[in-house]
């Protein structure tokens, strides 16, 4: 028996694991829509990245952010368009703070430090 197994009747419910993991449809339906999304942002940011408007980890960044977006929109459903889009602010953004010697994380600091000195 490995160590930490507290016995148990090796039930599924047992293990404690989120309700989409009971769900094997659920599940396969999310990853399959995870990398629809996933295959519709690397379309949309290749011409960016082959141009050198943004640097690998920016193409990764925004390859992050857009598939998170995607994935968690209420909608549901993967609009090329709309992915293009959205891909194209994120690009527009980045070159934004890089020309202005910022990174992304800092707008947020910075912002909060402003609100927080009212």
């Amino acid at each position: 028996m490995p160590s930490g197994f507290s016995g148990g009747s090796g039930d599924s419910s047992d293990i404690g694991w989120d309700n989409e993991s009971k769900d094997p449809d659920k599940y396969l339906k999310k990853l399959h829509t995870q990398e629809r999304a996933v295959e519709e942002v690397k379309l949309a940011i290749k011409p960016y990245y082959q141009r050198k408007d943004i640097n690998k980890d920016d193409y990764k960044d925004i390859l992050r952010k857009a598939v998170h977006k995607i994935c968690h929109s209420r909608n549901g459903e993967i609009n090329p368009v709309k992915v293009s889009n959205l891909v194209k602010l994120y690009v527009q953004r980045y070159k934004y703070f890089r020309k202005h010697g910022r990174k992304m994380d800092e707008e947020v600091r910075e912002d909060r430090e402003m609100d927080s000195s009212y």
